[in-house]
């Protein structure tokens, strides 16, 4: 409710625009509060290292921060990186979680190097400076990459899902699963089993780095490994 809404609430907004040029609001998520005066921020980015515990949950990781709400680039440089505590009483959200269709769990056990993330905390100056994460909300990002292996394909061409080796550095070249549903939209390409191994595909989702292996039934995955929930799946002019 509108009512909700605070001064100094961090919010993203999904919005389309109609044939007057106005803007609609679909979805509003409020997400935590940023100041300024505080150093209370968001930071928003990539994760590009994890540290885990014996369990498998993350307890620290590196940020490449592309953008932070509000500016604090006279501590956090954008483009640096941004060493990132967790602890016991930090909360972790999906954002659009009408994306997570398998309803996957996000936490330190599903938080994975290549994540695009919004992390909330109080900035801490220093070489590299540092955060103490108070939330970490899951963000959709697209992957770019080469099909590698059909998993299963239903009776629909859509509902299913395969492999994919990401083109990013992250990934390391390692292969990650695709699953895709009956609302995945296919661009260019007819479905799931019209895909090959060229030309590269992209594929906006959410990015889950799973610590548990996948269903016995297709499609499946053997942690730990990526798996993306696959909004739609664009195959790129060669």
């Amino acid at each position: 409710m509108l009512s909700n809404l605070s001064t100094g609430a961090f919010v993203e907004v999904d919005a389309i625009v109609d044939t007057s040029g106005n803007i609609i609001a679909q979805e509003v998520d409020v997400e935590d509060q940023v100041a300024a005066n505080s150093q209370k921020s968001a930071m928003l980015g990539k994760i590009l290292s994890v540290t885990r515990d014996g369990s498998g949950n993350a307890t620290a990781f590196n940020l490449l921060v592309n953008d932070e709400v509000p500016d604090m680039s006279g501590v956090v440089p954008l483009r640096s990186s941004l060493s990132v505590s967790l602890t016991g009483t930090t909360r972790y959200r999906v954002r659009r979680h009408r994306l997570n269709q398998d309803n996957f769990v996000y936490g330190p056990q599903t938080l994975g190097v290549a994540e695009l993330v919004a992390v909330f905390g109080t900035v801490q100056a220093g070489s590299p400076p540092t955060m103490t994460a108070n939330a970490v909300y899951l963000r959709p990002r697209t992957v770019f990459g080469n099909f590698n292996t059909l998993l299963a394909a239903a009776s629909d061409d859509k509902t299913g899902g395969f492999t994919m080796t990401p083109c990013g550095a992250l990934f390391q070249q390692q292969p990650i699963t695709i699953l895709t549903f009956a609302n995945t939209e296919f661009l260019d390409v007819s479905g799931l089993t019209a895909l090959g191994p060229q030309p590269t595909l992209a594929v906006p989702g959410l990015l889950f780095y799973q610590q548990t292996n996948g269903p016995s039934a297709q499609p499946t995955w053997t942690a730990p490994t990526w798996t993306l929930e696959a909004k739609w799946v664009h195959q790129l002019p060669n």
